[in-house]
């Protein structure tokens, strides 16, 4: 992935300035993200019951924040089941995950015939690296174990669905 910005009229630490700067910032982050589902699944009458272990690796370099990057659209980060295994969890692009991690979870639930379906997923996540500056406390990522998340949803087919996700330190 390759981005670029155009930062205008930034704000600067260095007090003597004019406060003002104009600048083009650039970066080049390379990064191998390999993700695996196994579906183990047993058909009934009625359905289906599924069991499916997941796992995600993603390998990146491990890098510094760049300060003149101004950070508009990543700064509310936080770990769940809906962007565990994905190779970046900060929204937007303004951040992004360096470094090594793996992601590791199971789904399991009984799916009808008829769309109505009870599934739960519950995972976490591994850091190899220690960059604990970049995640802010509370986001489930400030450790190299990732705290635990977790789903449970019902889907009444035509009805409506419902959902409860936790995050568990």
């Amino acid at each position: 992935r390759a981005d670029g910005w155009w930062v205008r009229d930034r704000f600067t630490d260095d007090l003597t300035a004019d406060n003002k700067a104009d600048e083009t910032v650039a970066r080049v982050l390379p990064q191998l993200h390999m993700k695996s589902a196994y579906p183990l699944v047993k058909p009934t009458t009625q359905g289906h019951f599924l069991i499916e272990p997941k796992a995600a690796l993603t390998v990146a370099p491990d890098f510094s924040v760049d300060e003149s990057i101004p950070n508009e659209d990543g700064q509310d980060i936080q770990i769940d089941v809906s962007n565990l295994f994905t190779p970046n969890r900060f929204p937007g692009v303004d951040r992004y995950e360096g470094g090594t991690h793996l992601a590791y979870g199971l789904r399991t639930g009984y799916i009808g015939n008829d769309g109505r379906s009870l599934t739960a997923s519950v995972g976490r996540s591994r850091r190899f690296t220690e960059n604990q500056a970049l995640y802010p406390l509370g986001s489930g990522l400030e450790n190299q174990n990732s705290d635990i998340v977790g789903q449970v949803e019902a889907n009444w087919s035509g009805i409506g669905t419902l959902s409860y996700r936790t995050q568990l330190d």
